[in-house]
């Protein structure tokens, strides 16, 4: 019967029916009451009938029924479960849209909501033991050093697997607030994720109730926050059994003692196996974890913030807090304020290293923002801002957690301002673990005996500001708070006299001056004075600048000192000590750059560099001072010797104190460097230190400032134009000497011609017209010889406006007498030319005539290229040829003296360069004239090799050029003329083709005498500019 289908049952139990209701009527019919028997039969038929179609309608209702309350019931538990989701998820998002209170002494009066500040941490595969532990990390470069493993915590969860991790961090750097907006944003995407229930539970609040019951399940632990959101256990719990949750455990360091923290480590392990399909994220720092770890954890440790993190996290905490006071969420206003403030604290903390240094640490950098945005500025002094950090991370953190503290604050302060001051005493950085209990326990006698010094140690060991820097090794996270306690523990101990005496150490710099910002600094002052070193002046000097508390007439002492390296009467040694601590004062403010180098923050100035002069005699720059520039300015057009020259002088006048060297690219191309270079309005281009060849800076020119060693072809051929214009009677007088060698040159032509027409009528055996020949011969030289007379002419009228009338007619004479006069007149016009060669050379300009070589024996060279260079002769020939006059000659003369020199191309050379470069032509010339293209047996020159004048031009080049290239000498204009036309005349002479680096280098030699005559005279604005960076 079982297995029959319901139907079929359904159609028997009916056939049934009608059997039992004839069964009357079957019984009558026997007994012979056949009437009685069929009324019997209609009547029992009918009421199986009735019954039958009664349990058909039972059975109908009784289906469609049952299928509505099916359906009522399903809607009413989706109903209830759609709504407690939709409750918690609601709650979820809500308590964590705050970033958490931190407890800060000062804080601003808006709490920023996460969405608004949050900056993303990075995280990084470490073991535990090599995790940070200390708010800094131990070295400054590490805090912006990017790992190549470094990733998200989205990089992590909501795997097809199930993920446990545990994350470490030091106080402070983020764990807490990567942890709440996880929840935030898994709750927010939560249709798009595998695990979409975020379960948050400060461990610090359950660690008690998991201590009275190890078997506490996590939907029992957020039973009073379920009931308050109505929410039942059981719809946590389902959630977990499905695997859709992340379960977020925030801070198991902060539960105390470490055997209740292996507890709670042991119920973790117990909660991850329970609901084994979730991810799991517990947060500690690492010295509570290494002593309970969680069984299964992948462990990631929290980096600290980069530079740009850093700078995008003070942009949006101040964009956030405008907008919530102009009441403009996206207004203008608000921007342009927020803008506004993160700049000025951004440009504080880069001028304050020792501060930007906390800025990796998020909570630090927190606190800074708050306390910027409470005061408009950073504390006045150092000392109060670390006071600050030193109390938020000893106590008021616990209090705003509400955490037990077994000691007060104060006294956590007074006992670390002990140990702080015997490492100052002691000079070291590190204290093995004996020792430091040792010294705790000093300090803690003063206040507790039911304290351990171990126990204290656990205590500020987890807050960050004492770290185990490797086993059995304690250091301060930062020296900084090493000083700034032990100078609080001199003030509460009124050991100022310790101070005294050590003014003239600089270990005990930062602490004197945190001392000297908070107390009285009369007696320090007063030693600083009386020690009279570069050293203490300048500790006096700064407790003057931080605005210290000192007599009147103690700071007017210190004022007078600086104001006294002007004084002519003070002795040199004593100058000399005035000067360094000019040099340590300016030297003094530093920035940190992204990579954690430290750089002076101002380029060195015309004041501090005459100082360097007046110390040492080294030659000026390239530039003039005092040209609309003060002496508080830029110093430039500084050659990168003189760069290193300078920072020598510097370590050498500050003694063993910090020793500078030039920066880097890097460096100079950092963005707090540039802001600060931009912020005084002056832009150079740098010297930066060439680590690859140490002698020979590098010049780093920032993108759109002209290269300071560009010579342009336009400059060069300008300078040539003045030049020219300029020593237009040298000229001239070059012009007469090429035509006296071309009218000795026609004279030789017309002899030979006249040689050969004997010679071809004496070797013919008929008789031929000898004087036919030679008037043939004397028609063509003559022809040519008029030609030239001719196109000489045609400067009469600028020889006469030089005053060379006279000249150009004797040398027009010479001409004539060679063209038409007999042979013993020639003979004579020739001797007169000889006078008339040395009249014209005496008269030459002194510089001119030297660099260019001219040679007064005419009668010794084929050609006048010998005489003045091919160039001269080639563009006075062209210049004749042109057949111009009057005026237009120099402008003939310029045209074609740039063409033939090649001025077509700009030109870079650093004027430290020039004297390399010039020895460099001279011996590359030198060399040709000596080793190839010259026969000294028959003293013939080749076609592709540089003349003896060439040679000649090169080394008075070099002789005259030289000294004033090493400035031994001032650069005069006509010094200039002739080093710049004598090195461009060398450019057109005859080079084999393979010695293709002789002209740039005589180009380089005319470019580099334009740039430091333009320089000298005030028409070119060098930008060459010295930046120190202390070593």
């Amino acid at each position: 019967m079982k297995g029959l289908p319901r139907m079929r049952l359904g159609a028997l139990a009916r056939v049934g029916v009608f059997v039992l209701g004839s069964v009357p009527a079957v019984i009558t019919f026997i007994a012979g009451h056949v009437t009685t028997g069929l009324v019997l039969f209609v009547a029992g038929e009918l009421v199986a009938a009735l019954a039958a179609l009664t349990g058909s309608v039972l059975n109908e209702l009784s289906t469609r029924w049952r299928s509505r309350i099916t359906d009522m019931l399903d809607q009413r538990l989706l109903t209830l479960v759609f709504r407690s989701g939709k409750r918690y998820h609601s709650y979820v998002q809500d308590s964590l849209r705050k970033i958490e209170e931190q407890g800060p002494a000062t804080t601003a009066y808006y709490r920023p909501d996460l969405d608004e500040i949050f900056v993303n941490v990075a995280l990084v595969p470490k073991e535990p033991h090599k995790a940070q532990r200390g708010l800094l990390a131990v070295a400054a470069a590490e805090n912006y050093r990017e790992s190549p493993r470094k990733r998200s915590i989205e990089d992590f969860i909501d795997q097809p697997d199930p993920q446990v991790l545990a994350i470490l961090g030091a106080p402070g750097s983020g764990k807490t607030t990567l942890l709440r907006r996880t929840g935030q944003l898994v709750s927010r995407q939560r249709r798009k994720r595998r695990r979409k229930v975020p379960i948050l539970l400060l461990l610090r609040d359950q660690a008690e109730q998991i201590q009275r019951n190890p078997n506490v399940t996590i939907p029992e632990l957020l039973g009073p926050v379920l009931e308050k959101i109505e929410v039942q256990q059981g719809w946590v719990d389902r959630r977990l059994r499905a695997g859709t949750c992340v379960v977020l455990l925030d801070g198991l360091d902060e539960i105390g003692r470490t055997r209740n923290r292996q507890m709670v480590s042991d119920w973790i392990n117990t909660q991850v196996s329970t609901y084994h399909r979730n991810d799991f994220i517990v947060t500690s720092r690492p010295r509570g974890y290494i002593s309970a770890p969680i069984n299964v954890a992948t462990v990631l440790t929290v980096k600290n913030f980069s530079h740009a993190q850093a700078e995008k996290f003070v942009r949006r905490w101040y964009l956030a807090i405008e907008r919530f006071g102009q009441g403009d969420e996206k207004g203008h206003t608000a921007e342009y304020r927020a803008t506004q403030s993160a700049n000025d604290l951004i440009e504080r903390l880069n001028a304050n290293p020792a501060l930007y240094d906390l800025v990796v640490n998020p909570l630090l950098l927190a606190m800074l923002v708050n306390v910027h945005f409470s005061r408009g500025a950073l504390p006045g002094s150092r000392a109060e801002l670390y006071k600050e950090i030193c109390q938020v991370m000893l106590w008021r953190r616990q209090v705003a957690k509400n955490m037990a503290i077994d000691l007060r604050g104060q006294r956590k302060e007074a006992v670390l301002s002990h140990v702080g001051y015997y490492m100052m005493n002691k000079e070291i950085r590190d204290l093995d673990r004996d020792t430091l209990l040792d010294q705790i326990e000093i300090g803690l006698q003063r206040f507790a005996r039911d304290v351990r010094g171990q126990d204290f140690l656990d205590d500020v060991g987890s807050n960050g500001l004492l770290v185990e820097r490797e086993n059995g090794v304690f250091a301060f996270a930062h020296l900084t708070f090493q000083e700034y306690l032990a100078a609080a523990y001199v003030r509460n101990n009124n050991l100022v006299g310790t101070l005294v005496q050590k003014v003239d150490h600089a270990w005990w710099r930062e602490t004197i001056l945190l001392y000297a910002a908070e107390y009285k600094a009369d007696e320090i002052v007063e030693a600083c004075l009386a020690h009279d070193t570069v050293t203490t002046l300048s500790l006096a000097i700064e407790c003057v600048d931080q605005d210290s508390d000192i007599a009147p007439q103690l700071r007017e002492r210190v004022e007078l000192l600086l104001h006294s390296i002007a004084t002519p009467e003070l002795a040199p040694e004593r100058w000399r000590l005035r000067a360094g601590v000019a040099v340590n004062r300016y030297l003094r403010d530093v920035l940190r750059t992204r990579n954690g180098s430290r750089v002076c923050a101002n380029p060195i100035s015309s004041e501090i560099y005459q100082l360097f002069e007046q110390d040492t005699g080294y030659p000026q720059p390239d530039a003039l001072y005092g040209r609309g520039v003060t002496a508080k300015h830029a110093v430039v057009g500084v050659r990168g010797r003189d760069a290193l020259a300078f920072a020598n002088w510097v370590n050498d006048m500050l003694g063993n104190q910090t020793s500078y060297q030039l920066v880097t690219v890097d460096q100079i191309r950092d963005v707090s460097v540039q802001n600060a270079l931009r912020k005084r309005g002056e832009t150079v281009s740098v010297w930066a230190r060439n680590d690859d060849a140490p002698g020979q800076p590098t010049l780093w020119v920032p993108p759109l400032l002209r290269h300071p060693h560009l010579v342009t072809a336009e400059t060069v051929a300008t300078a040539v134009g003045a030049d020219i214009r300029g020593c237009g009677p040298t000229l001239i007088r070059l012009l007469l000497l090429q035509a006296l060698m071309e009218a000795r040159l026609l004279a030789r032509d017309l002899d030979t011609e006249f040689s050969r027409a004997r010679l071809y009528a004496g070797s013919r055996k008929r008789r031929v017209d000898v004087d036919h020949i030679l008037a043939n011969a004397r028609q063509k030289v003559t022809e040519r010889t008029m030609n030239y007379y001719e196109s000489l002419s045609t400067s009469h009228k600028t020889a006469v406006l030089f005053g060379l009338g006279d000249a150009l007619s004797e040398v027009l004479g010479v001409l004539q007498a060679v063209a038409v006069s007999p042979a013993a007149v020639r003979a004579s016009a020739l001797d007169n030319a000889d006078r008339i060669t040395a009249d014209l050379i005496s008269g030459l300009e002194p510089y001119l005539a030297y660099t260019f070589a001219v040679s007064g024996d005419l009668a010794d060279h084929e050609t006048a290229d010998h005489v003045m260079g091919r160039a001269l002769s080639t563009v006075f020939t062209k210049v004749m040829d042109s057949a111009m006059t009057g005026s237009s000659w120099s402008s003939v003369f310029i045209e074609h003296f740039v063409e033939t020199t090649y001025v077509d191309h700009d030109v870079e050379v650093a004027p430290d360069s020039l004297v390399e470069v010039t020895a460099q032509a001279r011996a590359a010339v030198v060399a040709l004239r000596h080793d190839t293209g010259y026969d000294e047996d028959d003293d013939v020159e080749t076609g592709l090799t540089p003349s003896t004048w060439a040679q000649k031009a090169v080394l008075a080049i070099e002789r005259v050029a030289v000294p004033a290239f090493q400035r031994e000498q001032p650069l005069s204009s006509e010094l200039a003329t002739a080093v710049r036309l004598a090195a461009l005349c060398l450019t057109a002479e005859q080079f084999p083709p393979k010695e293709t680096d002789i002209r740039p280098l005589l180009h380089r030699i005319a470019a580099g005498i334009t740039l430091l005559e333009q320089r000298a005279a005030g028409k070119s604005q060098p930008s060459e500019a010295i930046i120190l960076a202390p070593g």
